[in-house]
């Protein structure tokens, strides 16, 4: 951005822009993201195809950054629209690969609004167009994203065989670490599910120390969640000390960096870690406030089935 500014090309300096953003999503400063990616879409305005002689994606790139980024900020409306712009300048520019990516992303937002179905039909684009096109680098995110909607299903099964073909994929040909922690993550409460309890805790500890060695705040919430989510499966009331901590960690995260979209994730799991020790009263608080925070977020999908508990 430094070289490319005083020289006044706007190609240069919408691509020094773009790559600066996504480092800074990844490393959890949102806020300095966002106002980045704010920079990359006003220069887009005149010229969506301001990227493709230079790099060979336009702007569409930038909406589906804004829309991950909105995501991790818990402003759910907004992402929806921006991957909306992302699809339909994609479309325009005749672009094979970013579809995918878009659908990924997307299929991760409406595992955070809760929505089952949508979790599942974006995530199953994202797997056609990678398979068709043959990117690994969108097979990885493409089947990384299938998985996200099976887990959200609860089909632990198919969560777990997507999880590990991502995870291989990447692996074999040494792309897309970025997403390792959140999958790793994921697959970790996949074998929850299928009752492997020794892998769970292997993979959950993995996750977490794979997004701070790679200094990704974000993706470690996720992998304390899921963390958390073990301990109260398997040990109950007598981990409650190490779980209490563990959310600890992933609400200081969310603080850091603004990923408010996590909290009410966090919320619910006080709560079940209140039932546990006996807590009715504190664990219907903190049901409530989590069932609140879903729903101004647009959270539809989570925040009906709080509800359902309150009842």
């Amino acid at each position: 951005i430094a070289l490319a500014d005083p020289n006044g090309d706007r190609e240069l300096r919408w691509t020094g822009r773009e790559l600066l953003e996504f480092a800074l999503t990844e490393v959890g400063d949102l806020d300095r993201a966002l106002r980045m990616n704010d920079q990359q879409i006003e220069f887009s305005r005149a010229d969506p195809g301001i990227g493709l002689a230079m790099v060979g994606i336009s702007t569409s790139s930038s909406f589906w950054h804004r829309g991950t980024i909105l995501k991790d900020l818990g402003r759910f409306d907004e992402a929806i629209d921006a991957f909306r712009r992302c699809e339909e300048i994609a479309r325009r520019f005749n672009e094979s690969e970013i579809p995918s990516w878009n659908d990924f992303f997307r299929s991760s937002l409406f595992d955070r609004m809760g929505d089952v179905q949508a979790a599942l039909s974006a995530g199953r684009r994202a797997v056609d167009i990678a398979e068709k096109i043959g990117s690994v680098l969108s097979r990885v995110s493409g089947h990384g994203s299938y998985v996200i909607a099976h887990g959200l299903a609860g089909d632990w099964e198919a969560s777990r065989k997507s999880l590990e073909l991502a995870l291989e994929i990447s692996r074999e040909h040494r792309v897309a670490f970025f997403l390792s922690a959140d999958h790793l993550a994921g697959l970790a409460e996949a074998y929850l599910g299928l009752g492997d309890a020794p892998r769970a805790r292997e993979l959950a500890q993995e996750a977490i120390q794979t997004a701070a060695e790679m200094e990704m705040p974000v993706a470690e919430v996720h992998a304390r969640l899921a963390r958390a989510r073990i301990l109260i499966g398997l040990d109950g009331v007598a981990a409650q000390a190490e779980v209490a901590s563990t959310l600890d960690r992933a609400a200081a995260l969310v603080r850091s960096t603004g990923a408010v979209s996590y909290e009410p994730q966090i919320l619910v799991e006080r709560a079940r870690l209140a039932e546990l020790s006996g807590d009715s009263a504190g664990r219907t608080d903190l049901i409530r406030e989590a069932h609140r925070l879903f729903t101004a977020m647009g959270a539809t999908g989570r925040a009906e089935r709080l509800a359902r508990e309150l009842s």
